[in-house]
């Protein structure tokens, strides 16, 4: 199975990180060694939080790269670090045998050699050492009596004085050390390691803007040593040490302890709505290890509001504190991970704007309208470009469980294939110090209605919907017309914008238009080719609320159904249908064999003659004019008497027409014998 991100503000720190020229920082004298590859008593656990350990530092190293602006050495990092974690999922569903990942600890530890020298060569080059204290370090092997930190118990340490401190748990648990440093003014910088014995262990360090969290599982009765380094300028901390550690919003907590042994998080919601508690994989990529779920109203676990297997869903209330008891089945080896419920804050084309203080990472559901191909990119927040923040962000796509990775990018990723009505969690990870960018969800397979000459398209979407697509096939080589008019063909308006594209993904723009003839209506026309196939993009200002149509240019502007009434013997009414196109038309020309009669404005679509004499050789059409003065074909005729007319062939009737239009009305059919065998008739 593929993996989460890791929390982009979880810093761990490689227990045997190099020396740094500019900070003091832990080296392999300060602490003990690891368990070696070539021993037999590691457990899955072992390589699990291990794998967690170099993954998570790998991160770190990022971060670094990123503060010395060197965005290259960033992504060879990133990129690395996603192919490990890919390798390392794969792994874990075809094995759980130690010895079998092996290899791919090797390849992170080279990969965390290769890029710490890098940085390190980075920081020899460019950055002047800052002045700091010196630290006196105390190796964790001498018989002096160390500081103890006491549960619940806030302690003032100064590296001045010690660097290296214990604790002992009364119970087997998961704890928090929140380190607080008097510095609030420097970047936070702070290193921290713990172990047992000779055995380092696997803390997760989440730095945020004015503290440390290191979040640790450790057993009852046995004594951790831990050193922290402040890279300040002051070298006083507050530590804390907690029982029942916080769980963030977005940000996973991996816990590992024995077997019967459960973990209490406390978790205090900013904000009032439901909340989706799920259990997962240890760091993400491990094999499933599911845990029972309840949610408390009191420290003392005595009131219970809500419990379910691996997940649950409950409305929690802004600023009350609520305690989420994970219960193993057998022993504890799982991610746990908070996130909003059914709260889908990306919706396809409508910028997400997200600006969260404290944070570099952050959580967004989309919901994929269809299935298809979709980009997920960020810009600057708002859209706004600043010299003081230039965004630089790795965006990764996951299931609903925050499990499976669908895909991830540099500043994006794109051609994601989504199922249509399923959510998805996006995670943003932006390098600076608060997340501060604008997040947008496209499509790249965009659903397209086939339309039909001649037929009328009546159009209305709500503000959100920011474009309607249609597909149009013309089987003739001729000028074509795309336009938009009132909805239903009544009075109205609506600020539309037409768009022909090429292709179906909608980048070959064509022709488009946009306030045609000084209205908020838009026409294009344009030639085109008979078995092509064109894309057609219709937006609106505001909501859409309009009438859509194509036809050929000349069936746009043609009128139809011509028809001649007989007022008296002296006068006669002329009525026809207006044409497809008919907002653009401004007057009607009336013709008898040709000759232009007479014209007709405002609209009217009827004409009546008075005082004239009628006769045989009537034939009537109408032609439309448009506002740009062009001139449409002839209506069909219409006349006023009609005369029938007999044909013969060889002394046989053949047809008979009506005349004076001579349009064929009946034709007879015979055989070679001379005899009647069908009739045909015309309408």
């Amino acid at each position: 199975m593929k993996k989460p991100l890791i929390s982009s503000i979880v810093v761990l720190l490689f227990l045997l990180s190099l020396p740094h020229p500019s900070t003091y920082a832990l080296t392999a004298d300060d602490v003990p060694v690891e368990i070696q590859q070539g021993q037999t008593d590691e457990t899955m656990f072992d390589i699990d939080r291990k794998l967690l350990n170099m993954s998570n530092y790998l991160e770190h190293l990022s971060e670094k790269a990123y503060k010395q602006n060197d965005i290259a050495l960033l992504k060879e990092i990133v990129q690395k670090y996603y192919d490990l974690l890919t390798d390392n999922s794969s792994l874990h569903k075809e094995s759980q045998s130690p010895a079998s990942f092996r290899p791919l600890v090797q390849q992170y530890e080279n990969a965390i050699e290769l890029f710490e020298a890098r940085l390190n060569a980075n920081t020899k080059l460019n950055s002047p050492n800052p002045t700091v204290n010196k630290i006196n370090f105390v190796h964790p092997k001498s018989a002096q009596q160390l500081p103890t930190f006491l549960l619940d118990v806030p302690t003032v340490i100064d590296n001045n004085v010690s660097t290296i401190f214990e604790f002992t748990p009364s119970s087997s648990a998961v704890y928090q050390f929140t380190i607080i440093p008097f510095d609030q003014n420097s970047e936070m910088d702070i290193d921290f390691a713990i172990w047992k014995d000779h055995y380092n262990l696997h803390p997760i360090i989440s730095s945020q803007s004015n503290k440390t969290i290191i979040t640790i599982s450790l057993n009852a009765d046995t004594k951790y040593t831990m050193k922290i380094i402040t890279n300040m300028s002051d070298p006083r901390s507050t530590v804390t040490v907690t029982k029942k550690p916080i769980i963030e919003l977005n940000k996973p907590v991996d816990i590992s302890l024995p077997p019967e042994q459960f973990a209490v998080l406390k978790f205090t919601p900013s904000q009032s709505s439901e909340y989706t508690i799920f259990t997962g994989p240890y760091g993400g990529f491990g094999s499933n290890n599911d845990a029972g779920i309840r949610i408390y109203s009191d420290e003392k676990l005595s009131m219970s509001l809500a419990g379910d297997e691996s997940l649950v869903t409950y409305y929690m209330q802004a600023g009350i504190t609520y305690y989420i008891k994970i219960i193993p089945f057998d022993f504890l080896h799982s991610r746990i991970q908070i996130v909003h419920a059914g709260n889908v804050d990306l919706v396809l084309d409508i910028p997400s704007d997200v600006d969260v203080p404290g944070t570099n990472t952050w959580v967004l559901e989309f919901r994929a309208p269809t299935n298809g191909s979709y980009d997920i990119r960020t810009d600057y927040f708002r859209g706004i470009p600043t010299d003081d923040y230039p965004p630089y962000t790795v965006v990764s796509v996951y299931d609903e469980r925050l499990y499976e990775l669908f895909g991830w990018g540099n500043g994006g990723v794109g051609n994601l294939s989504l199922d249509g009505g399923r959510n998805y969690y996006v995670v943003i990870r932006d390098y600076a110090t608060d997340i501060k960018v604008r997040v947008i969800a496209t499509s790249r397979s965009i659903a397209t209605k086939e339309i039909l000459p001649n037929i009328a398209y009546d159009v209305r979407e709500p503000f959100n919907t920011k474009a309607v697509h249609f597909k149009f096939t013309t089987n003739i080589s001729e000028q074509y017309v795309f336009w938009t008019s009132p909805y239903g063909g009544l009075e109205g308006t609506n600020d539309t914008l037409l768009e022909v594209y090429a292709d179906p993904e909608f980048s070959s723009l064509l022709a488009s238009n946009d306030n045609y003839n000084n209205t908020l209506f838009s026409r294009v026309e344009m030639n085109l080719s008979a078995g092509t196939s064109y894309y057609i993009k219709l937006k609106a200002r505001s909501a859409l609320d309009t009438r859509f149509m194509v036809a050929s240019f000349h069936d746009s502007i043609t009128p139809s159904n011509l028809t001649l009434t007989r007022l008296s013997s002296s006068s006669y009414m002329l009525t026809w249908n207006a044409p497809l196109a008919k907002e653009t038309i401004t007057k009607y020309e009336i013709y008898n064999r040709g000759v232009l009669l007479d014209t007709v404005t405002n609209g009217l679509t009827r004409y009546i003659a008075t005082g004239v004499t009628m006769s045989n050789n009537d034939l009537f059409t109408v032609k439309a004019k448009d506002a740009l003065g062009n001139v449409s074909p002839a209506s069909n005729a219409a006349w006023s008497t009609v005369d029938l007319k007999y044909h013969y062939n060889a002394g046989r009737l053949d047809n008979i027409t009506l005349e004076p239009i001579g349009k064929v009305i009946r034709s007879f059919h015979y055989d070679s014998n001379g005899n009647l065998i069908k009739i045909t008739v015309n309408p």
